[in-house]
C-alpha cells in the first residue's frame, strides 16, 4: 500500500521567517539524545530567566521548568549510557525505563569500566547522585510537575511549601555543565561519538 505524499499541516509547518523555523526530520537530524536533553535544559534555564522578568508567574512556571529539567536528566543519562556502550564496544542497548535512578544505576555500572580522568574529581559522581535523588525524591515518576494530581487523584506536594526556582536553576546549570564534560570526556579518551 502506498503511502499519501506528506503535506505540511497548519499547526507543524514553516513559514517565510526562517530564524522561527526549526530545522527537524532528515533536514536538521538525526538529533541525539544529548541534542534532546540540550533543549529540554536550556528551555528550563529560559523559563527561568523569564520568571526573573515576570515573577508574577513563579508559582504556576515552577511545573514546567522543573518537568523540563526532569525530561533533560532522563535524556542525557541515556546519552551517556549509551556513548558509554560505545566507548566499551559493547551494543546499544539499554532498559526502557523513564527512572532517573535506573538509568543512573546503568550509567555507574559502565563508569566502571570507563577511564578515571573522565570523571574527575571523583566528588562529582557523588553530587551528581545527591541531586537525582532529591530530585527523584519530590519527583519518582515524572508525573509531579507534569500533572496537578496522581493517577488515584492525590494532588502532589502536599509536604513541599515552596520551590526556589533559582536553586532548582543553579542545580541544573551545574549538572548539564558536568554532563557535558563527562560525554566531551568519552569522546576525547575512547574516540566514541556522542549518541
Amino acid at each position: 500500500m502506498k503511502l499519501p505524499e506528506y503535506e505540511y499541516n497548519a499547526l507543524f509547518r514553516p513559514t517565510a521567517k526562517s530564524q522561527v523555523n526549526a530545522a527537524v526530520g532528515t533536514n536538521g537530524g538525526p538529533y541525539s539524545f544529548r541534542d534532546y536533553a540540550t533543549g529540554f535544559f536550556v528551555a528550563g534555564h529560559h523559563i527561568f530567566k523569564r520568571v526573573l522578568k515576570e515573577p508574577r508567574y513563579v508559582d504556576v512556571i515552577v511545573y514546567p521548568m522543573a518537568f523540563n529539567y526532569r525530561h533533560g536528566i532522563e535524556l542525557y543519562l541515556k546519552s551517556l549510557l549509551l556513548h558509554s556502550l560505545a566507548a566499551l564496544e559493547q551494543p546499544p542497548t539499554m532498559q526502557k525505563s523513564h527512572g532517573i535512578l535506573d538509568n543512573w544505576d546503568s550509567l555507574k555500572e559502565k563508569i566502571a569500566h570507563l577511564d578515571d580522568r573522565i570523571f574527575q574529581p571523583k566528588q562529582e559522581i557523588e553530587a551528581v547522585e545527591r541531586v537525582l535523588r532529591d530530585f527523584c525524591q519530590i519527583d519518582p515518576t515524572g508525573q509531579t510537575f507534569r500533572y496537578p494530581e496522581d493517577f488515584k487523584g492525590n494532588q502532589h506536594l502536599l509536604k513541599q511549601d515552596l520551590i526556589s526556582l533559582e536553586v532548582l536553576y543553579k542545580a541544573m546549570k551545574a549538572l548539564q555543565k558536568v554532563f557535558d564534560k563527562w560525554s566531551d570526556g568519552i569522546s576525547e579518551v575512547y574516540a566514541a561519538n556522542p549518541l
